[in-house]
Protein backbone atom coordinates (compact mmCIF):
# COMPACT_ATOMS: atom_id res chain seq x y z
CA UNK A 1 0.00 0.00 0.00
CA UNK A 2 1.28 3.72 -0.58
CA UNK A 3 -0.24 6.67 0.97
CA UNK A 4 -0.09 10.63 -0.26
CA UNK A 5 -0.80 13.89 0.19
CA UNK A 6 -3.78 15.01 -2.70
CA UNK A 7 -4.21 18.48 -3.11
CA UNK A 8 -6.12 20.65 -5.71
CA UNK A 9 -5.92 24.13 -7.02
CA UNK A 10 -9.78 24.83 -4.94
CA UNK A 11 -9.58 21.81 -2.23
CA UNK A 12 -7.90 21.48 1.07
CA UNK A 13 -4.90 18.91 1.21
CA UNK A 14 -5.86 15.35 2.55
CA UNK A 15 -4.13 12.26 3.04
CA UNK A 16 -5.20 9.20 1.14
CA UNK A 17 -4.21 5.68 0.63
CA UNK A 18 -3.70 3.17 -2.14
CA UNK A 19 -2.74 -0.11 -3.92
CA UNK A 20 0.15 -0.03 -5.36
CA UNK A 21 -1.20 0.59 -8.93
CA UNK A 22 -3.39 3.44 -7.93
CA UNK A 23 -6.47 1.28 -7.44
CA UNK A 24 -8.31 1.95 -4.13
CA UNK A 25 -7.65 5.16 -3.39
CA UNK A 26 -9.96 6.21 -0.46
CA UNK A 27 -9.68 9.52 2.18
CA UNK A 28 -8.30 8.52 5.61
CA UNK A 29 -7.25 12.10 6.70
CA UNK A 30 -10.50 13.53 8.60
CA UNK A 31 -13.00 15.33 6.53
CA UNK A 32 -12.88 19.11 6.28
CA UNK A 33 -9.43 19.02 7.86
CA UNK A 34 -6.01 19.94 6.02
CA UNK A 35 -3.35 17.42 6.53
CA UNK A 36 0.37 17.15 5.30
CA UNK A 37 3.43 14.99 5.25
CA UNK A 38 2.33 10.90 5.14
CA UNK A 39 4.38 8.23 6.26
CA UNK A 40 4.90 5.03 7.52
CA UNK A 41 6.75 3.41 10.71
CA UNK A 42 9.30 1.62 10.44
CA UNK A 43 7.74 -1.84 10.59
CA UNK A 44 5.02 -0.52 8.25
CA UNK A 45 2.27 -1.26 10.80
CA UNK A 46 1.32 2.38 11.08
CA UNK A 47 0.33 5.38 8.98
CA UNK A 48 1.28 8.73 10.44
CA UNK A 49 0.52 12.28 9.25
CA UNK A 50 0.16 16.14 9.87
CA UNK A 51 -3.30 17.57 10.85
CA UNK A 52 -2.36 21.20 10.28
CA UNK A 53 -5.86 21.99 11.24
CA UNK A 54 -5.73 21.05 14.93
CA UNK A 55 -1.94 21.30 14.68
CA UNK A 56 -1.51 17.70 15.68
CA UNK A 57 0.62 14.32 14.48
CA UNK A 58 -1.91 11.81 14.04
CA UNK A 59 -0.75 8.40 13.87
CA UNK A 60 -3.19 5.18 12.44
CA UNK A 61 -3.01 1.72 11.08
CA UNK A 62 -1.79 0.80 8.38
CA UNK A 63 -4.64 1.33 6.17
CA UNK A 64 -5.45 4.68 8.14
CA UNK A 65 -8.06 3.09 10.25
CA UNK A 66 -8.28 3.96 14.38
CA UNK A 67 -6.46 7.84 13.78
CA UNK A 68 -5.08 8.68 17.22
CA UNK A 69 -3.01 11.77 17.83
CA UNK A 70 0.96 10.61 18.08
CA UNK A 71 1.58 11.88 22.05
CA UNK A 72 5.36 11.04 21.52
CA UNK A 73 7.78 14.29 20.20
CA UNK A 74 10.90 12.93 19.74
CA UNK A 75 9.73 9.55 18.28
CA UNK A 76 8.89 10.61 14.76
CA UNK A 77 10.58 7.97 12.15
CA UNK A 78 12.05 10.63 10.19
CA UNK A 79 13.80 12.12 13.45
CA UNK A 80 15.00 8.67 14.93
CA UNK A 81 18.52 7.19 13.14
CA UNK A 82 17.23 3.34 11.82
CA UNK A 83 20.04 1.81 13.99
CA UNK A 84 17.15 2.94 16.91
CA UNK A 85 20.51 4.69 18.85
CA UNK A 86 19.93 8.78 18.06
CA UNK A 87 17.71 10.92 16.99
CA UNK A 88 17.52 14.96 15.78
CA UNK A 89 16.19 17.74 17.18
CA UNK A 90 16.36 21.25 17.32
CA UNK A 91 16.46 23.94 20.14
CA UNK A 92 14.67 27.39 20.09
CA UNK A 93 16.69 30.40 19.51
CA UNK A 94 19.98 27.84 18.81
CA UNK A 95 21.07 27.26 14.88
CA UNK A 96 21.08 24.35 13.54
CA UNK A 97 20.01 20.70 15.02
CA UNK A 98 21.85 18.43 16.84
CA UNK A 99 21.62 14.50 17.63
CA UNK A 100 20.75 13.02 20.92
CA UNK A 101 20.48 9.64 22.37
CA UNK A 102 17.37 7.68 21.98
CA UNK A 103 15.80 7.81 25.67
CA UNK A 104 17.43 11.10 26.86
CA UNK A 105 14.97 14.33 26.59
CA UNK A 106 16.16 16.69 24.10
CA UNK A 107 17.96 18.58 26.59
CA UNK A 108 19.81 15.84 28.33
CA UNK A 109 23.56 15.63 28.43
CA UNK A 110 24.43 13.24 25.49
CA UNK A 111 22.58 16.22 22.92
CA UNK A 112 25.61 17.20 20.59
CA UNK A 113 25.70 20.29 18.41
CA UNK A 114 25.88 18.89 15.23
CA UNK A 115 25.01 21.35 12.69
CA UNK A 116 25.31 24.73 14.40
CA UNK A 117 25.02 27.55 11.32
CA UNK A 118 21.82 29.22 11.22
CA UNK A 119 21.51 28.83 7.47
CA UNK A 120 21.10 25.14 7.92
CA UNK A 121 17.37 23.93 7.32
CA UNK A 122 16.34 21.55 10.28
CA UNK A 123 12.77 20.48 9.37
CA UNK A 124 14.12 18.24 6.54
CA UNK A 125 16.25 15.67 7.62
CA UNK A 126 17.27 12.70 6.68
CA UNK A 127 18.84 9.52 7.97
CA UNK A 128 20.91 7.67 6.02
CA UNK A 129 19.96 4.09 6.05
CA UNK A 130 23.24 3.10 8.16
CA UNK A 131 22.92 5.91 10.24
CA UNK A 132 26.08 7.76 9.56
CA UNK A 133 25.20 10.35 7.44
CA UNK A 134 22.18 13.29 7.70
CA UNK A 135 21.06 15.34 4.89
CA UNK A 136 20.10 18.64 5.17
CA UNK A 137 19.72 22.06 2.92
CA UNK A 138 22.17 25.06 3.53
CA UNK A 139 21.49 28.52 2.10
CA UNK A 140 24.76 29.83 2.66
CA UNK A 141 25.45 32.25 0.30
CA UNK A 142 22.48 31.72 -1.84
CA UNK A 143 19.15 32.17 0.08
CA UNK A 144 16.92 31.19 -3.03
CA UNK A 145 19.20 28.41 -4.21
CA UNK A 146 19.64 25.91 -1.43
CA UNK A 147 22.47 23.33 -1.81
CA UNK A 148 21.75 19.83 -0.48
CA UNK A 149 24.73 18.76 1.93
CA UNK A 150 25.57 15.82 4.38
CA UNK A 151 27.34 15.67 7.79
CA UNK A 152 29.04 12.86 9.16
CA UNK A 153 27.43 11.78 12.32
CA UNK A 154 30.88 10.74 14.11
CA UNK A 155 33.05 13.39 13.24
CA UNK A 156 30.89 16.22 12.36
CA UNK A 157 32.64 17.19 9.00
CA UNK A 158 30.01 18.20 6.16
CA UNK A 159 30.14 17.98 2.77
CA UNK A 160 28.34 19.83 -0.15
CA UNK A 161 26.05 17.56 -2.82
CA UNK A 162 25.21 19.92 -5.07
CA UNK A 163 26.35 23.86 -5.69
CA UNK A 164 29.61 25.37 -4.56
CA UNK A 165 31.71 22.81 -3.20
CA UNK A 166 30.05 20.06 -4.41
CA UNK A 167 31.49 17.56 -7.32
CA UNK A 168 28.42 18.64 -9.65
CA UNK A 169 28.84 22.68 -8.58
CA UNK A 170 29.18 23.24 -12.39
CA UNK A 171 25.94 22.31 -12.77
CA UNK A 172 22.93 25.01 -11.84
CA UNK A 173 20.43 23.45 -9.85
CA UNK A 174 18.64 24.16 -6.41
CA UNK A 175 17.76 21.63 -3.58
CA UNK A 176 14.42 22.01 -3.24
CA UNK A 177 13.94 21.90 0.60
CA UNK A 178 11.93 18.54 1.56
CA UNK A 179 12.66 16.48 -1.59
CA UNK A 180 15.82 14.52 -0.98
CA UNK A 181 15.66 10.84 -0.15
CA UNK A 182 18.07 8.27 0.63
CA UNK A 183 17.83 4.90 -1.50
CA UNK A 184 17.13 2.21 0.88
CA UNK A 185 20.77 0.56 0.64
CA UNK A 186 21.87 4.10 0.70
CA UNK A 187 23.79 4.04 -2.39
CA UNK A 188 22.02 7.21 -4.29
CA UNK A 189 20.39 10.15 -3.45
CA UNK A 190 16.61 11.68 -5.03
CA UNK A 191 16.41 15.46 -4.96
CA UNK A 192 14.35 17.58 -6.91
CA UNK A 193 15.62 20.75 -8.48
CA UNK A 194 13.31 23.78 -8.76
CA UNK A 195 13.84 27.15 -10.10
CA UNK A 196 14.36 29.42 -7.29
CA UNK A 197 10.78 30.22 -7.03
CA UNK A 198 9.15 27.11 -6.84
CA UNK A 199 7.04 26.75 -9.90
CA UNK A 200 8.12 23.46 -10.98
CA UNK A 201 10.83 21.12 -9.84
CA UNK A 202 12.85 18.48 -12.04
CA UNK A 203 14.01 15.23 -10.21
CA UNK A 204 17.58 13.92 -10.00
CA UNK A 205 19.54 11.17 -8.96
CA UNK A 206 23.03 11.07 -8.03
CA UNK A 207 25.66 8.31 -6.18
CA UNK A 208 25.57 9.04 -2.10
CA UNK A 209 28.76 11.38 -2.96
CA UNK A 210 27.53 13.58 -4.95
CA UNK A 211 28.69 12.10 -7.67
CA UNK A 212 26.87 11.16 -11.48
CA UNK A 213 24.31 13.58 -11.05
CA UNK A 214 21.52 12.43 -13.55
CA UNK A 215 18.18 13.34 -14.35
CA UNK A 216 15.46 10.89 -13.19
CA UNK A 217 13.43 10.65 -16.31
CA UNK A 218 15.01 10.14 -19.86
CA UNK A 219 14.44 12.86 -22.41
CA UNK A 220 10.92 12.04 -24.46
CA UNK A 221 9.75 10.26 -20.65
CA UNK A 222 7.08 13.20 -20.69
CA UNK A 223 5.32 14.02 -23.87
CA UNK A 224 4.70 17.87 -22.43
CA UNK A 225 7.65 20.11 -22.42
CA UNK A 226 6.22 22.33 -19.57
CA UNK A 227 6.24 19.61 -17.41
CA UNK A 228 7.04 19.37 -13.51
CA UNK A 229 7.57 17.17 -10.88
CA UNK A 230 5.52 17.48 -7.60
CA UNK A 231 6.85 14.47 -5.13
CA UNK A 232 8.86 11.67 -5.07
CA UNK A 233 9.28 8.43 -3.16
CA UNK A 234 11.62 5.14 -3.34
CA UNK A 235 9.71 1.94 -3.47
CA UNK A 236 10.98 -0.37 -0.71
CA UNK A 237 13.22 -2.37 -2.82
CA UNK A 238 15.08 0.65 -4.24
CA UNK A 239 14.23 -0.53 -7.84
CA UNK A 240 11.49 2.20 -8.13
CA UNK A 241 10.22 5.65 -7.88
CA UNK A 242 6.62 7.02 -8.01
CA UNK A 243 6.48 10.29 -9.02
CA UNK A 244 3.91 12.93 -9.60
CA UNK A 245 4.05 14.98 -12.44
CA UNK A 246 1.62 18.16 -13.67
CA UNK A 247 1.51 18.24 -17.36
CA UNK A 248 -0.74 20.68 -19.12
CA UNK A 249 -2.71 21.50 -15.59
CA UNK A 250 -3.55 18.01 -15.44
CA UNK A 251 -1.70 15.41 -12.95
CA UNK A 252 -0.71 12.43 -12.99
CA UNK A 253 1.40 9.33 -11.06
CA UNK A 254 4.13 7.29 -12.39
CA UNK A 255 5.91 4.86 -11.47
CA UNK A 256 9.65 4.69 -12.76
CA UNK A 257 11.85 1.90 -12.91
CA UNK A 258 15.13 2.16 -12.44
CA UNK A 259 16.93 -0.43 -14.57
CA UNK A 260 15.46 1.68 -18.11
CA UNK A 261 12.37 0.41 -18.75
CA UNK A 262 9.68 3.11 -19.22
CA UNK A 263 7.84 5.22 -16.92
CA UNK A 264 4.10 3.69 -16.28
CA UNK A 265 1.22 5.85 -15.55
CA UNK A 266 -0.92 4.15 -13.02
CA UNK A 267 -4.39 3.92 -12.70
CA UNK A 268 -7.31 5.33 -10.75
CA UNK A 269 -10.21 7.10 -10.31
CA UNK A 270 -10.96 10.16 -12.10
CA UNK A 271 -10.31 12.47 -8.83
CA UNK A 272 -6.68 11.64 -9.21
CA UNK A 273 -5.71 12.50 -12.07
CA UNK A 274 -7.60 16.21 -11.45
CA UNK A 275 -5.74 16.36 -7.94
CA UNK A 276 -1.92 17.37 -7.19
CA UNK A 277 -0.63 14.23 -5.24
CA UNK A 278 2.43 15.91 -3.58
CA UNK A 279 4.08 13.77 -1.36
CA UNK A 280 4.43 10.08 -1.27
CA UNK A 281 5.54 7.38 1.22
CA UNK A 282 5.62 3.21 0.49
CA UNK A 283 4.57 1.26 3.47
CA UNK A 284 7.46 -1.52 3.71
CA UNK A 285 5.26 -4.49 2.61
CA UNK A 286 4.30 -2.98 -0.50
CA UNK A 287 5.75 -4.77 -3.82
CA UNK A 288 7.15 -2.90 -6.52
CA UNK A 289 6.24 -3.85 -10.36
Amino acid sequence: MAALEQSGFDTTAVICAMDPDGGNLRQVSAPGHEARYPGFTDDGESLYWFDVTDESWIVARADGTDPQPWESTTDFPWRRSPDGANYTNTSWGEPGFFVTKTGEQATGPSRRHLVATADACCDTLRWSPDSRSILFYSTAGAADCPRLMKVDVESGEQSALTGRGSPSEDVPVCAEFSSARWSPDGSTILFHDYDGVRTGTTPFLMDANGRNLRPLLPDGSVSDPEWMALGSAWSRDGRVVVLGIVESMSQGTYLVPLDGNSPVRIGGPEEIALAMATQFAWAPASPSF
